[in-house]
């Protein structure tokens, strides 16, 4: 009897286990998935204000090791205290946010949106983040530690795979999104702060899957925004990168300025307007029946 209590211990340990590095492969899988969901994860990143020492990208990058290494190494079973204690180190910090972001909201603080460990792949309200991953991850990681082996090496090969995977999603995520291009779109500025745009050759612009050769580029001195001209197109762009959107403005508004620049004058008359998201290698937008991406330079 005694020796059936004590599996069953170590049994439900595992099993703990098991279900957590189901949990943060998962959460992995929703923020770094795609560049919209690696996007929004950046955007949570900075309204949560985890970027003090590294940028907001940097820190969604560490995230994503943390939780996809930390969930394969739960998933084949490993509880060593190399694994149990960043583990529970990063449940409590995950409750915490979840629980200040709960808390924000209900005060007033914050707007609700979707949120929790799991990013834009479960829609839920902040209480409902907070409560649902309180009595899931508390409970498993508690488990884990029971009937653990406090003897023995580490299993090598369970690690070397949990290495691979920490490397491996992030670098997915990278790849799938460009990492430099959504760290310039999200350098908050004024346009009040400077109104000249210089023009720039670290972008390119594709219409509807083409590159525009043709197109010119000049970026805010400020670094809060774009304007861009586009053959064919009887007004230039504006790209505001403090509210995500893009819009046509009356060609009058811009001036040409010595050093390849241009200077955008006082409340320009501002016309059709459209959001920009992350997407298709650097950012997209639909204006006039065409679709837009702002990218990196075409190789």
């Amino acid at each position: 009897m005694v020796q059936d209590h004590i599996r069953w211990k170590k049994h439900a340990g595992t099993a703990g286990a098991v279900l957590l590095g189901v949990v943060f492969l998962v959460a992995a899988y929703g923020k770094g998935w795609n560049a919209d969901d690696f996007g929004a994860f950046i955007d949570q990143i900075r309204q949560e204000e985890l970027d003090f020492l590294f940028t907001a990208t940097q820190v969604a990058l560490i995230a994503l090791a943390l939780q996809a290494g930390l969930g394969t190494a739960l998933l084949l079973g490993v509880r060593h205290l190399v694994v149990l204690l960043p583990t529970a180190g990063l449940v409590v910090f995950l409750i915490f946010l979840n629980g200040r972001n709960y808390w924000l909201v209900s005060q007033g603080l914050r707007e609700p949106g979707s949120c929790g460990c799991f990013g834009s792949l479960i829609e839920r309200t902040p209480a409902e983040a907070f409560w649902q991953d309180l009595l899931l991850m508390v409970p498993f990681t508690l488990v884990c530690f029971w009937r653990r082996r406090k003897s023995g090496g580490l299993p090598k090969r369970r690690l070397v795979l949990a290495l691979l995977m920490a490397f491996g999603v992030p670098l997915w995520a990278y790849r799938i999104t460009d990492i430099e291009f959504i760290e310039a779109a999200h350098r908050l500025g004024s346009l009040a702060e400077t109104s000249r745009f210089v023009a720039s050759q670290n972008y390119s612009l594709t219409v509807d899957g083409h590159p525009e050769d043709q197109a010119r580029i000049f970026e805010s001195e400020g670094a809060s925004g774009f304007l861009i001209q586009v053959p064919g197109l009887d007004e230039p762009l504006l790209m505001d990168l403090r509210d995500s959107m893009v819009r046509r403005i009356d060609p009058d508004s811009v001036r040409a300025v010595p050093g390849d620049a241009l200077e955008l004058l006082d409340s320009p008359q501002k016309g059709e307007e459209t959001p920009f998201a992350p997407g298709g290698g650097g950012v997209r937008f639909e204006l006039g029946g065409r679709t837009f991406t702002l990218g990196p330079p075409a190789r």
